[in-house]
């Protein structure tokens, strides 16, 4: 790899050298995850009415207080104007609150992911996630914050199954609170980030005849201290080049000096 070069650099130049991993951005293989079709793209053992109705219903709204006016205002987790599911729940854990099923290709790792928020206060509830009636992942308890979204997910490898029966339910089964929103669920292929692999890097500059360079590296912007990389060079009139082998450090900062 080289840097660019045209006219004559400065006394000081820095040229960077930055090795980091490629974005991902997966395909949700869920039709609905965000429940913006409404009451569609998924099932449950809950009765579909209003959550005020009591344990083991639930609702697809824009606010809390639409399904439960006795309750609290809160929006959805996409954009606060959107639908969500809410879910008042149930004393029967056995009970799915939210169900879909997928076709996927055998010996792939998937994620499956979302958001949840705990209404009202006290006895948050226990979430448990299945996969074609296999528990994955540990059992996520929400924590007493019903303000504040809160994220879960869980890795799964298909190995010979070519569809993904996937389940939530409430471990808990209190009384009293217990209760849950949902939204943004994802069901994505678990794509390994790839990492950018470089053995060397080879730095040029344009150079001076007879002027003496010193090539210098660190692994990080802050502070002031330069490692030389090599002896000096002497400008040959046109460009200057040296070799690094890169090692240990993720990334290394370059710069090349002029010697007075």
């Amino acid at each position: 790899m080289k840097t660019p070069s045209s006219a004559p650099w400065p006394a000081t130049v820095l040229a960077l050298v930055l090795l980091s991993p490629a974005s991902n951005h997966a395909q949700n293989l869920l039709f609905n995850g965000d429940f913006e079709a409404g009451n569609t793209g998924f099932s449950s053992d809950y009765y579909f009415a209003k959550v005020e109705s009591g344990p083991g219903f639930y609702d697809v709204v824009r606010d809390l207080i639409d399904s439960f006016p006795g309750s609290f205002s809160f929006k959805d987790h996409t954009t606060g104007q959107g639908l969500m599911m809410v879910a008042n729940g149930s004393t029967d854990s056995s009970r799915v609150v939210w169900r879909a099923i997928l076709p996927v290709a055998t010996n792939t790792t998937y994620e499956f992911s979302g958001w949840a928020k705990p209404w009202p206060t006290g006895n948050p509830p226990r979430i448990k996630c299945t996969i074609n009636g296999k528990q994955v992942g540990p059992s996520f308890q929400l924590q007493n914050s019903p303000w504040q979204w809160q994220n879960f997910s869980a890795h799964w490898n298909s190995q010979t199954s070519t569809s993904a029966l996937t389940e939530l339910r409430l471990e808990t089964t209190d009384l009293s609170g217990n209760d849950v929103a949902f939204d943004d669920f994802t069901f994505t292929f678990s794509i390994p980030k790839p990492a950018i692999q470089v053995s060397e890097v080879e730095i040029c500059w344009a150079s001076a005849l007879s002027v003496a360079y010193q090539v210098e590296y660190r692994s990080e912007l802050t502070g002031n201290l330069w490692t030389p990389l090599g002896p000096t060079v002497e400008g040959n009139g046109i460009t200057n080049c040296v070799v690094d082998s890169v090692r240990a450090e993720p990334r290394r900062f370059y710069r090349v000096r002029e010697i007075p």
